[in-house]
């Protein structure tokens, strides 16, 4: 039985967090699955976090820790992609904790669906309180699957996102313009998973995955705002470079999403409450108007480096 088992990376990018990326190791030290391992890719500028996984080696598997000068998220992801071998690559955030059944849910889900290549699952917030605290979620309340190009303007979060490459003659790569430690900061993931639709692989959103996300940001202080507002300046650039590139479900999606931000504010505004929307609304059409800052490679959908950035650097 054991045998049959697919073999497990599970990739975590990490940077200047050595307290959440503990949290996040102690987890993982329970999880029970026969075959996998971990790779650390720490962006720090400190060595507080390769310390901290130093301490943990001796009650994880094999533990593979690299230091990446280059910052972003998704690069980080991609270097995850390269050691891919013939099984399953599970991206985790440094920032979420586990059960020790995680591992068999994410195979589970696999199993019951032969054909797909990319899986999200539910990501849950920890104890907090609402009234002060934003701790971002992706909710699945049933199993679905995406198989073709879409309209949907959500898919999951990359805190809770499982690759199976070898299913797919598709080498996708994450756009490292896109996402945490760079100008547009999310949409990343959003950005990986429409890009498997269009090109024919199915995409399972499922409940039966679970992951517990502790990074809260406070209400008072503006720091939520702030990340809500970079959500939507991630996906205004991420929808723009579809467009670039011919998804015409692209135009769909923008312009749902416009008149999403309008509607809650009007919404707010009629029922007397302190409206909000327009803010995310000018964040969203500032990554629409700023995606013209790249070229973009339209085979593959990926933003480029323009030639006047690389002569900067």
């Amino acid at each position: 039985m054991r045998a049959s088992l697919p073999h497990i990376l599970v990739v975590i990018p990490t940077r200047d967090r050595p307290a959440d990326l503990g949290r996040c190791l102690e987890s993982l030290a329970l999880v029970a699955y026969p075959s996998w391992e971990l790779l650390i890719v720490d962006q720090s500028v400190g060595d507080a976090s390769r310390q901290m996984a130093e301490t943990c080696r001796d009650r994880l598997p094999k533990l593979t820790y690299e230091r990446m000068r280059e910052r972003g998220q998704c690069r980080g992801r991609n270097v995850g992609l390269e050691r891919a071998g013939a099984g399953i690559v599970a991206y985790l955030d440094d920032d979420c904790t586990v059960d020790p059944g995680w591992l068999a849910d994410v195979v589970g889900a696999f199993r019951r669906h032969p054909s797909a290549t990319l899986v999200f699952g539910s990501v849950h917030a920890a104890p907090h309180d609402p009234e002060k605290l934003l701790i971002p979620v992706m909710l699945f309340e049933r199993e679905r699957v995406v198989a073709a190009a879409t309209r949907r303007t959500e898919w999951g979060m990359g805190a809770s996102m499982y690759l199976w490459p070898a299913r797919s003659s598709h080498r996708h790569r994450f756009d490292v313009h896109l996402g945490p430690g760079t100008r547009w900061p999310a949409a990343d993931d959003w950005d990986y998973a429409i890009r498997v639709a269009l090109a024919g692989d199915p995409v399972v959103l499922t409940p039966a995955i679970r992951v517990c996300h502790h990074g809260a940001r406070s209400l008072e202080g503006g720091a939520a705002r702030r990340l809500v507002r970079g959500y939507a300046h991630g996906v205004g650039a991420m929808d723009m470079k579809m467009i670039r590139c011919g998804d015409m479900t692209a135009v769909w999606r923008a312009l749902e999403q416009i008149r999403s931000y309008l509607s809650t504010f009007l919404l707010l505004l009629a029922a007397g409450k302190r409206p909000s929307g327009l803010g995310r609304l000018a964040m969203y059409v500032r990554g629409l108007a700023e995606s013209f800052l790249l070229p973009v490679d339209q085979a593959r959908c990926l933003y480029v480096a323009s030639r006047h950035a690389a002569m900067r650097r």
